[in-house]
């Protein structure tokens, strides 16, 4: 029986003129970032949004973060980076995998609002779909954020946020 799912028809082929062999993350990198196929690559909604999950699945996205569901979250976390930030000297933070943008938004609002500067916010984001979603969302923050789609060498003098 053939596959009909053009992701796995991708897939398929990469096996196929690779000898049947893939590593675990050259599969992954395809199933989530293939233009326009990947999970993360393709426009269906991923992220519910301020909704309880069974609503938000409902609606058609897959799954809830804390972000989603309150700025609470962000704004708690943005206690502990601005300490960070303070204790370190630095203005500058990076996040990975920002999902809807939701927490960027959270930690720049909450920290504006505490009076501590952020000169840069730099998303590493490996889907360029996720990435314009983010873009749309954090517009208001446009002039101190940055995307990256690779992960850099050295953070140097900056905070990380990992998600």
């Amino acid at each position: 029986m053939e596959p009909s799912n053009p992701l796995e028809v991708a897939i398929r082929n990469h096996l196929a003129a690779h000898g049947g062999w893939m590593g675990f993350d050259g599969f992954m990198q395809r199933a989530l970032y293939t233009p326009g196929l990947g999970y993360y690559a393709n426009t269906l909604p991923k992220f519910g949004d301020s909704a309880p999950a069974s609503e938000a699945q409902a609606a058609g996205s897959d799954f809830v973060t804390a972000p989603e569901l309150t700025p609470l979250f962000g704004y708690a976390l943005a206690r502990q980076v601005a300490q960070a930030l303070k204790a370190t000297g630095c203005d500058e933070i990076w996040e990975f995998g920002a999902g809807s943008g939701a927490l960027a938004g959270q930690l720049l609002d909450a920290l504006d609002e505490m009076g501590v500067a952020v000169r840069r916010y730099t998303v590493v984001e490996l889907s360029q779909t996720l990435a314009a979603r983010q873009r749309d969302k954090l517009a208001r923050h446009a002039a101190r954020l940055h995307w990256a789609d690779a992960l850099p060498d050295q953070l140097g003098h900056s905070i990380a946020v990992f998600r």
